[in-house]
């Protein structure tokens, strides 16, 4: 190319650029920054439901046998000892007495093995009577047992989104949601 000055010649290229401008920085940032804010929600409550979905068997299990226990004596008990169940792996009862009825695990999970109103040691009552696991997060899952208010009512309490991605629905007038 030949320059108006002088004469001279001047190599002139356009030098392809080496890196990314801000501006391009910036929009990627920002794309990174509104799809995390959309899957941190979803990560969390998947976490929660992951949580919910592991205590369901333990206490589906206590729960059958605590029947077991109903068919043989007649009335239900809260003392661990007094099951033909395992202790489950990392559980420890709660005040080291086998009669407390609680659970506990490394993550804040417990389990009540036998809650609710009606219970008394060798009473054949029939009030509300469950095994209930609390999670750390606030989450609860009751499974009521045959010889209650409620028989085998299966019940999600404490995040809504949580309850309801598990197939729950809305019991009237609670923030429960019933389990299929």
């Amino acid at each position: 190319m030949t320059s108006v000055w002088g004469g001279r010649t001047a190599n002139i290229s356009c030098a392809a650029s080496a890196g990314f401008t801000l501006i391009e920085l910036l929009v990627v940032v920002l794309i990174i920054g509104i799809l995390a804010s959309v899957a941190m929600p979803q990560y969390e409550k998947a976490v929660k439901k992951a949580r919910l979905t592991k205590v369901i068997p333990l206490v589906k299990t206590l729960a059958n046998a605590e029947e077991v226990f109903y068919m043989s004596n007649g009335y239900y008990t809260g003392n661990v000892s007094e099951l033909d169940v395992d202790m489950p792996a990392g559980g420890t009862l709660a005040g080291g007495s086998t009669d407390d009825g609680y659970l506990r695990f490394p993550d804040g999970t417990v389990i009540d093995l036998l809650s609710g109103t009606g219970h008394q040691a060798g009473s054949s009552s029939s009030g509300n009577l469950l095994v209930a696991a609390r999670l750390q997060d606030g989450l609860r899952y009751l499974q009521y047992l045959e010889h209650s208010a409620r028989p085998n009512m299966r019940v999600c309490d404490g995040n809504e989104a949580v309850c309801k991605s598990m197939g729950g629905t809305q019991i009237t007038g609670t923030n429960q949601y019933q389990l299929p």
